[in-house]
C-alpha cells in the first residue's frame, strides 16, 4: 500500500493503524516535505519515500493508495489513481466541485476499483445502533434533525484557511462530517432547499495566537479567507427539516457536539446515544451501553476488507464511496452558493448536472 500525505492525519491515524494489519505492507510515502518524510518512513516501517505522488501510482507492486493531503489535490490524485487501477482510500471531500466529484465517480466506475472516503461518524457504534432504530421504525416519521459542532477556539490553520487550497471553513472541515453522518442515518433523503448563513469574525484575529484546542501550529500571515462558523437549513422533500451549526471559532461556553432526531413515535441523541418516548402516559428516557469501539480502526478494517473481497472479484460497495461522495460535495456546493446568495435556494438534482468532457483538466 501506498500513502500520499504525511501530514497529521497520516501519521497519527491512518498510518497507525493500517501498518499493523497483517493484510497491509506499507511500501511507499509520498510527501511533497521531506522533513515529514524522515521520521514516518522509519517508525511505520516503510520500504521508500518520495516527494511525488505520480512516483507511487506507477509502482506495480502498490495495490491501494491513502489519499491525505491538501483539499483540493483529493479529486486530481483520487481520479489517476483510479485509472491506474489501483484502490483509493481518500480523506473527505471527495471534490471541492461537483464536475470533479462527478470525475471522480466516474473513474470508479470505470476501474472497477474500490474508492472510499474516511468518513468515521459512519463507523461509530452509537451511531450504527441509531440508525438501526431508525430503519426498524422506533421514531416513526422523523419530521426535524438538528446537529451541530461548536468549538470555542479550534481554527487549525495552515491550509485548512485558503479557501483555494481548502474549498471552506468551518463548514467544509468540520460540517461536512456531520452532514454525511445525518443524510445516511436518514437513508439519503431528498433534499428540496437549502438555505445557510457564514461568518469569519473571530477565528482570523486570532490565527497569530497559539492554538489551545488543536495541535497545529499557526503561521503569522497566513491566508485566510473561509467561514469560521456556518448556520444551515436543509428542508427535505417529505416536509422534514435539518438545522446544522459548525464553528471552530466561537463565544461560547465550551466545545460541544450534538445530534437530534425527532420522530412522532420517539426521539433521539447521539454523543451520548439517548431514546426519548412516552410510555404509558410517562415519559421515558432510554440510556443504552451497547459496545462502542474506536470508530478509525473500524473504517480501516472495512477498507481492507473492500479491497480484498473485491480483489477476490466480488461486487462491493464501501461506506463513503463516490457516490456518497458526489452527494456531499453536491449539498456543500448548495449551502455556500445560498450563503453567497444570502436566500434559501433550490437543490438542483446532481445527475442533471453536465458530466466532465473527455480530456478535461481536473482543477
Amino acid at each position: 500500500m501506498g500513502f500520499i500525505g504525511a501530514g497529521q492525519v497520516a501519521r497519527e491515524i491512518h498510518l497507525p493503524l493500517l501498518s499493523q494489519m497483517p493484510q497491509v505492507e506499507p511500501l511507499v510515502l509520498c510527501d511533497v516535505h521531506e522533513a515529514a518524510l524522515d521520521g514516518a518512513f522509519r517508525k511505520f516501517g516503510i520500504r521508500e519515500t518520495t516527494t511525488r505522488y505520480q512516483d507511487v501510482l506507477k509502482m506495480t507492486e502498490v495495490d491501494a493508495v491513502l489519499i491525505a493531503v491538501p483539499n483540493y489535490l483529493h479529486a486530481r490524485i483520487a481520479e489517476e489513481a483510479l485509472r491506474a487501477g489501483k484502490h483509493v482510500l481518500c480523506e473527505k471531500p471527495s471534490a471541492l466541485t461537483v464536475r470533479d466529484a462527478m470525475a471522480v465517480k466516474q473513474a470508479a466506475e470505470a476501474s472497477g476499483a474500490v474508492y472510499m472516503m474516511a468518513l468515521p461518524h459512519r463507523f461509530d457504534a452509537e451511531a450504527a445502533l441509531l440508525k438501526r432504530w431508525i430503519g426498524a421504525g422506533h421514531l416513526g416519521r422523523i419530521f426535524h434533525v438538528r446537529a451541530g459542532a461548536m468549538r470555542r477556539d479550534a481554527c487549525p490553520g495552515g491550509w485548512f484557511t485558503d479557501r483555494e487550497r481548502s474549498g471552506g471553513g468551518a463548514l467544509m472541515q468540520v460540517g461536512s462530517n456531520l452532514l454525511d453522518l445525518l443524510l445516511w442515518l436518514l437513508d439519503f433523503p431528498e433534499v428540496g432547499r437549502v438555505s445557510a448563513s457564514i461568518s469569519n469574525h473571530l477565528a482570523p484575529a486570532r490565527a497569530g495566537e497559539p492554538t489551545r484546542s488543536l495541535a497545529m501550529p499557526r503561521a503569522r500571515g497566513l491566508v485566510y479567507d473561509v467561514e469560521d462558523a456556518a448556520f444551515c437549513m436543509l428542508r427535505l422533500n417529505g416536509h422534514a427539516s435539518v438545522v446544522l451549526e459548525v464553528a471552530w471559532s466561537l463565544h461560547c461556553d465550551a466545545d460541544r457536539d450534538y445530534l437530534e432526531i425527532y420522530g412522532d413515535r420517539a426521539g433521539a441523541a447521539l454523543w451520548p446515544l439517548r431514546l426519548f418516548q412516552d410510555m404509558d402516559g410517562v415519559h421515558v428516557d432510554v440510556s443504552p451501553h451497547p459496545q462502542t469501539p474506536p470508530a478509525y480502526p473500524a473504517l480501516a478494517r472495512h477498507f481492507v476488507e473492500c479491497v480484498l473481497a473485491s480483489e477476490r472479484g466480488q461486487a462491493v460497495s464501501p461506506r463513503g464511496n463516490a457516490q456518497d461522495g458526489l452527494r456531499l460535495t453536491h449539498l456543500l456546493h448548495h449551502l455556500y452558493l445560498s450563503a453567497e446568495a444570502e436566500r434559501e435556494v433550490d437543490v438542483v438534482d446532481a445527475a442533471a448536472l453536465t458530466p466532465p468532457r473527455k480530456g478535461e483538466s481536473i482543477a
